[in-house]
């Protein structure tokens, strides 16, 4: 009986991590039918199953916890973030490398349109170690936290990508539910 409760609950299989073998990753996909999906996981620097099943289920998914400290290739970011989210609620992206070694991943081609355009439920952002895309609107963002290193000229080339002050004014301006 616990079995056949379990099997046709689909909230019960619908919490997925990238480090699932593949074929418990489908097996979770399938039983979690049309229910919101919880994704969590180190995104890896080769693309697998797994990553192209988050491209294939991204209209289901409605947390997104991504380790990136492994995936410096931002050409490859540009293209996963073409994705539509339309239930993704909280993005947590956590990029904790080294700031000075080389080759960080310190922002993200196309994170400005993915979060302004194709996330419309969105109400937390987590970014850490990667800059935030300033000078887009964020109207229905409620919560906004940003970790980061801080530059000096000295470090040149390692340091985030530089925005206006009135860039800043415009995100925060239009984020209007932002606590």
């Amino acid at each position: 009986q616990w079995r056949t409760i379990a099997l046709s609950d689909s909230t019960l299989w619908s919490e997925v991590t990238l480090s699932m073998p593949r074929e418990c990753w489908d097996t979770f996909l399938v039983r979690s039918r049309e229910s919101l999906l919880t994704v969590q996981g180190e995104w890896a620097w080769e693309e697998n199953h797994q990553q192209k099943g988050v491209l294939v289920n991204s209209h289901r998914i409605q947390r997104l916890d991504l380790d990136l400290s492994q995936s410096n290739d931002s050409s490859r970011w540009e293209q996963t973030l073409q994705m539509v989210a339309p239930h993704l609620q909280t993005l947590t992206l956590d990029n904790a490398n080294d700031p000075y070694e080389n080759g960080i991943l310190t922002g993200l081609p196309g994170l400005d349109g993915f979060l302004a355009e194709r996330t419309p439920a969105l109400r937390t952002v987590y970014l850490e170690m990667l800059s935030f895309p300033w000078g887009i609107r964020l109207e229905h963002l409620r919560f906004l936290y940003i970790s980061s290193f801080v530059t000096t000229d000295e470090d040149e080339g390692m340091g985030l990508s530089t925005y206006s002050f009135e860039d800043t004014l415009y995100t925060l301006r239009s984020a209007r539910s932002l606590e």
